[in-house]
């Protein structure tokens, strides 16, 4: 299990994310998109671990 939080710019980066999580790396588990100030938090905890590779492609700041 792995637990791990982007943060990006607008509502279609965020989209973007949630579509190259889900469809792209076919990964699975809780992910919440969270507007705040501005930004968007979106928090993954997924049954399997992302790539160190996968994780570079995902576009926004990882934290």
């Amino acid at each position: 299990m792995q637990k791990i939080s982007w943060m990006v710019d607008n509502q279609n980066a965020a989209d973007e994310v949630v579509d190259l999580i889900w469809n792209q790396f076919r990964v699975r588990g809780e992910l919440s998109v969270v507007p705040l100030d501005g930004k968007i938090k979106i928090d993954l905890i997924s049954e399997q671990e992302l790539t160190p590779a996968q994780v570079q492609k995902v576009p926004g700041q990882a934290i």
